[in-house]
């Protein structure tokens, strides 16, 4: 049964680098019907529905993915950068900062990831900045009213 999740696996890969991600889609749930807590097929199949536009179903597979492995960094970057696409700008920087702490360190991350994660960085960065003013200012609007 693994031979055979594997093979269905890399038959996905394969259209994932030819650019077919309905065929990819297809085998990957294939695959899913024989072994559906493999993180692996779950995280592909994000990435396929993600390709797809299927922004619905990219999240779904994201969220099974988090089902069986909470941390997984791959998937919760992709969570954030959905996030972030679809212009969900405060749960974005929210899910930015929990994928930023389970990211390994930089030397051993890929160039579009590190990328991705200069962009996390980023808008969790300017989150967390403006999250601080807004308490710093409410919280001096409010000194007067203060006894000491």
């Amino acid at each position: 049964m693994n031979d055979m999740v594997a093979q269905l696996n890399k038959t996905a890969m394969r259209a994932m680098a030819a650019g077919d991600m309905t065929a990819a889609q297809s085998v990957l749930l294939e695959a899913l019907g024989h072994d559906k807590a493999n993180v692996g097929l779950w995280l592909n199949l994000a990435i396929a529905r993600r390709q797809l536009n299927d922004m619905d179903g990219a999240f779904d597979a994201l969220r099974e993915t988090l089902v069986l492995d909470a941390r997984n960094f791959p998937a919760l970057l992709m969570r954030a950068a959905l996030l972030d696409r679809l212009g969900q700008r405060v749960p974005a920087a929210s899910a930015y900062g929990i994928a930023l702490a389970q990211a390994p360190a930089d030397r051993y991350l890929d160039p579009p990831t590190r990328q991705a994660v200069e962009r996390a960085r980023a808008v969790h960065g300017k989150y967390v900045e403006e999250l601080g003013r807004f308490i710093r200012d409410r919280a001096a609007a409010t000194k007067d009213n203060c006894s000491s």
